[in-house]
């Protein structure tokens, strides 16, 4: 079952499903945006937007902590 928008006072079966689809959905938007982030790091796109580095750029840009940083390089 796809994520749905959060309804409250559902039958069981209906809140399993939807917290299964919702965990799915965001898995698969951090999947993307790791994919978005590492096309960013390659091409060095951050110095369109007027930055010297990737760390300069997501801190600022994208309101990542340094930690947060350094998982999305990472995983990129």
């Amino acid at each position: 079952m796809p994520a749905m928008s959060y309804v409250p006072d559902q039958p069981a079966p209906r809140v399993h499903a939807s917290l299964k689809g919702s965990l799915k959905a965001m898995d698969d938007a951090h999947q993307c945006a790791v994919l978005w982030f590492g096309e960013v790091m390659r091409r060095r796109l951050f110095r369109d937007r007027g930055h010297s580095s990737i760390n300069q750029y997501a801190i600022q840009e994208l309101g990542f902590s340094k930690s947060r940083t350094d998982d999305f390089v990472r995983l990129a």
